[in-house]
């Protein structure tokens, strides 16, 4: 364990620091800190060149400050002229070019990347043979799920990584971005960074890419070219309660190394001698300057002296890739303090604290994405816009000077006059009224002989024709020609040769605009990448709710950083960077109106949808800026067929073909309809005989009933007349 090996190292080190810190680090340190210094007087070319582009851009310096900063153009020039002007052309570049490159927040869009699928032919006869057909079927239901999938987990990363571009402070990523561009177009590079942070009083991680000067920026001196590049370091100035808080520091740690001090407390000194002593001695100072190292060649110890075994352990457990913060005025790493050590840190805990804090090291990426417009050969620093024209803008300043000079000085005007006559003349020319009489003496002869006017030479016009084409020469190494303010020294003959001249005058602004939409969406990728390492389900529940952050923990904290990263591809959509032309909008609208509107009209009539052209007049309004929905067209309804002038002879023969036709059916189904009627009625008749036999047989079968029962009736009474007779008879009897 590196413990271990730190103990025994401390038995037999005499070298400690005055808090009483073993400093095996110092070696590594300073090694450190040589190569960031190799870094700035390689990169002091560049350097020279952005610096003289700012100060032309920002008018920081007098043009007597250029002429004794001893460029060879200024050789020879030592002595300003009285008025000095200092041309800001950078300031056109910027005002000019700037905002078509960046004026809104970008659409941010994620898409999965696939590839293509598979041919049926891969599985067989798909056709004719069940198994072959099974097999395709089976991998085309794998595929849908895993394109919806993937394209949920896309849809989650599109909508955080256009909601975090708002929520950074300092202006949103609008501002950052812009300060970048800026500091490209002036310097030949911005950069943004990627980072992790939480706002005040919230628990919630977020993201961003944030700005910081490239002068804040040394890579790798031995490169010449970007993606060659071992080590980066970002050069960085905090308070030093601010930088023990982000390392985890003891409080008042870095109270006494600090090598910088504040307005702030400047503003808050002492003025007494007890004070002054305390700041000479260095303990007033407040802002600590440390780097910010990344490495992707291990820790750097095999070129440094020290204690090797210490730092060769340091060097196998850490690995490939480290990270370091080094303070010049402090003997160790300010994220990994040796007294860590010395409290027994394991090899885990070890490797932890040089770890990069967003491990982009595993997608072969930097923290930090550069935007370049013009690339030098052979160099990993690039060649700022301005810096090719840098002479002719110098020239142009110094020319300008003169020549107002030159005129201010021929505009003066001088009056000669005799001596003898200055007392009677000099009152009356420098009162100046309009016709004043002048007495003039007849012993001095003719006024033309007493006062005369000095004409001083004219202004040679060569000069204007040569600034002229100085200038030419500028816009043509720069592109701020007379199209781009919207000018033209000529007219235009033809439609053909405006649109030549607007194509030409576009290469270049549309050359950077492509740059600057990838700068961003490799920029996206990166902020998508600490997304990933940072950002849990907590953290975006209050964006895409409790589902959607189930939906997250699932689809993107719990899988492997090269299917959130790798699988994925983030870009910018087309023209959400630019600069807005209202009247290129508008009328583009208007020209797609002429061309769209009927076509998706006849649609609504052939299927009475009419959303085609609702979409349409909701895009014109939002060009318009006019709110459209009140306006909204409902379902159409179906045209009535289009009537005919007149048919044509074989229409008309087919039309009574037809009519004849039908005469004939009709004639048919007349026919047909007597016939079933003369059925009709013989049926009918024949129903009335059978029901009139009926009628007689059911009155004859009454008329033998009635005649039955009227002899059941004669036989009943009869019998009952029998009866009485023979009762009477018993009756007689019983009384005899």
């Amino acid at each position: 364990m590196i413990a271990q090996t730190y103990e025994q190292s401390s038995k037999t080190e005499d070298s400690y620091s005055t808090s009483g810190e073993l400093e095996f680090f110092k070696p590594l340190i300073n090694g450190w800190l040589g190569k960031i210094e190799a870094s700035k007087r390689h990169r002091e070319p560049w350097k020279r060149q952005a610096d003289e582009c700012m100060n032309f851009y920002s008018l920081s310096k007098k043009l007597s400050d250029l002429l004794n900063s001893g460029s060879p153009v200024m050789h020879g020039i030592n002595k300003a002229p009285k008025f000095q002007m200092v041309i800001n052309k950078a300031f056109e570049l910027v005002a000019q070019i700037g905002p078509s490159l960046f004026f809104n927040s970008p659409d941010r869009k994620v898409e999965p990347k696939r590839l293509k699928d598979l041919p049926p032919t891969l599985f067989g006869d798909v056709e004719n043979d069940p198994n072959a057909q099974q097999l395709f079927q089976a991998y085309q239901m794998e595929q849908m799920q895993e394109d919806s999938v993937c394209q949920a987990r896309a849809t989650l990363m599109e909508s955080w990584l256009n909601y975090t571009p708002r929520e950074m402070p300092g202006g949103g990523l609008e501002k950052h971005a812009q300060r970048a561009i800026t500091e490209a177009l002036v310097k030949g590079r911005g950069v943004l960074w990627a980072e992790p942070y939480q706002k005040a009083a919230s628990d919630k991680m977020l993201t961003g890419l944030f700005y910081d000067s490239v002068d804040n920026l040394f890579l790798d001196p031995d490169a010449t070219k970007l993606e060659d590049v071992r080590w980066i370091a970002q050069r960085c100035v905090e308070h030093y309660r601010d930088v023990e808080e982000r390392f985890g520091l003891p409080r008042n740690s870095l109270k006494g190394k600090a090598s910088l001090e504040s307005m702030w407390a400047e503003g808050e000194k002492d003025r007494s001698e007890e004070a002054a002593m305390y700041q000479a001695n260095g303990t007033g100072k407040d802002l600590v300057l440390y780097y910010k190292v990344y490495s992707k060649s291990g820790l750097g110890v095999e070129f440094v002296g020290g204690d090797q075994g210490v730092l060769n352990r340091l060097d196998q457990v850490v690995g490939k890739y480290g990270y370091l913060a080094v303070c010049p005025s402090c003997p160790y790493p300010l994220n990994a303090p040796t007294r860590r050590l010395r409290d027994g840190a394991t090899d885990e805990e070890v490797r932890d604290m040089f770890e990069w804090p967003i491990p982009l090291w595993a997608d072969d990426a930097w923290p930090c994405e550069i935007l370049d417009f013009y690339e030098k050969p052979n160099s990993i620093w690039p060649i700022p816009p301005l810096a090719p024209a840098m002479g002719e803008l110098k020239f142009m300043s110094i020319m300008m000077s003169h020549l107002c000079n030159r005129i201010w000085m021929s505009s003066r005007s001088f009056i000669a006059v005799a001596k003898s006559a200055m007392s009677e003349v000099e009152s009356i020319i420098k009162r100046g009224d309009d016709l004043s009489v002048m007495p003039i003496s007849d012993v001095h002869g003719g006024v033309e002989k007493m006062v005369s006017f000095l004409k001083q030479p004219e202004v040679n016009m060569d000069a204007f024709a040569i600034l002229e084409k100085v200038s030419e020469l500028f816009e043509r190494r720069t592109g701020l020609s007379d199209l781009v303010y919207g000018m033209s020294a000529t007219q235009s003959r033809s439609a053909q040769d405006a649109a030549t001249k607007g194509q030409a005058i576009s290469v270049r602004p549309e050359y950077m605009q492509r740059q600057v939409e990838r700068w961003m969406g490799e920029a996206s990728r990166k902020e998508a990448f600490c997304t990933r390492w940072f950002v849990d389900a907590n953290d975006v529940v209050p964006l895409i709710g409790r589902v959607g952050a189930a939906m997250w923990s699932e689809l993107i904290d719990t899988q492997d950083v090269d299917v959130v990263i790798r699988e994925m591809e983030y870009t910018i959509a087309a023209g959400s960077s630019q600069r807005r032309n209202k009247e290129l909008e508008m009328a583009n609208v208007n020209q797609a109106l002429q061309f769209f509107f009927p076509e998706f009209s006849k649609h609504a009539d052939a299927t009475t949808d009419t959303s085609a052209l609702n979409t349409l007049i909701q895009r014109w309004g939002e060009t318009a800026q006019i709110d459209m929905s009140d306006l909204e067209i409902g379902p159409r309804m179906p045209p009535p067929p289009p009537e005919q002038e007149g048919p044509s002879p074989e229409e008309i023969q087919f039309q009574m073909e037809q009519e004849k036709h039908q005469l004939e059916m009709q004639t048919a189904a007349q026919e047909h309809q007597m016939k079933m009627a003369e059925s009709q009625v013989k049926m009918a008749e024949m129903q009335a005989r059978l029901q009139s036999q009926q009628t007689g047989e059911q009155i004859r079968a009454q008329s033998e009933q009635m005649k039955i029962s009227e002899m059941q009736a004669k036989m009943q009474s009869q019998q009952s007349t029998d009866a009485m007779k023979l009762q009477s008879e018993q009756m007689k009897l019983k009384g005899e």
